[in-house]
């Protein structure tokens, strides 16, 4: 399936599409779905094994790329790919990013409110404690302006990640990869994406950052 082979998938539907089951499709015009590889919070935690490995895909990219030009004819727009894929291939290449803000849509153009009133930066941050008080107290505009964990990630630079302030490939797409993925696998937004291979220690020849 698409969920077990792919990084990313987005659909964006015609008006008139048909309904594609079983994978939560909608008619609505300019409908939009992603199937992402699991990230590590919820069940996924305690289920790790049951998940394929970011560097065990590697070798799926052809497959992906033969399963974009087959479906293309059915989706207005088809996108997949492996993330940090040339990290696995190429050395870390040292530039400077001075000042360079990390690339992230949480608490800029997104934000994920739960049922208990309280804002996050986006919905990957639901299960954590890097929430902020309850609206129904606050006010959804302080949340927004003023909560701590929106303040963070609008401000976060690439520099106050090991790596990333020196890393060419920062420019390249990256942006200075997840801040949620981040925070689930160490507990704070100012650790690296621990899917770039630059992040850890590697089997092939990259230079791995320093945590």
């Amino acid at each position: 399936t698409f969920a077990n082979l792919g990084r990313i998938f987005v659909r964006r539907l015609a008006h008139d599409a048909p309904s594609y089951s079983g994978v939560g499709a909608s008619g609505n015009l300019g409908a939009v779905q992603s199937i992402r590889t699991a990230f590590l919070s919820g069940r996924v935690k305690d289920n790790a094994q049951v998940f394929p490995a970011h560097r065990s895909m590697m070798h799926l990219e052809a497959v992906i790329d033969e399963m974009r030009v087959k479906y293309a004819k059915d989706f207005d727009e088809l996108l997949g790919g492996i993330n940090y894929k040339n990290t696995y291939e190429t050395p870390y290449k040292y530039t400077l990013n001075p000042n360079r803000l990390v690339t992230c849509a949480g608490g800029t153009i997104l934000a994920a409110l739960n049922a208990h009133g309280r804002l996050s930066p986006c919905p990957l941050f639901s299960e954590t404690e890097y929430q902020s008080a309850s609206v129904w107290d606050i006010g959804i505009r302080e949340a927004w302006t003023s909560a701590l964990c929106m303040t963070e990630m609008r401000s976060t630079t690439a520099s106050e990640i090991a790596g990333c302030g020196t890393c060419a490939n920062l420019d390249n797409g990256c942006g200075g990869g997840c801040r949620a993925k981040s925070y689930l696998a160490y507990g704070t937004i100012y650790k690296n994406d621990y899917q770039c291979a630059y992040s850890v220690p590697s089997i092939n020849s990259c230079s791995p950052r320093v945590h």
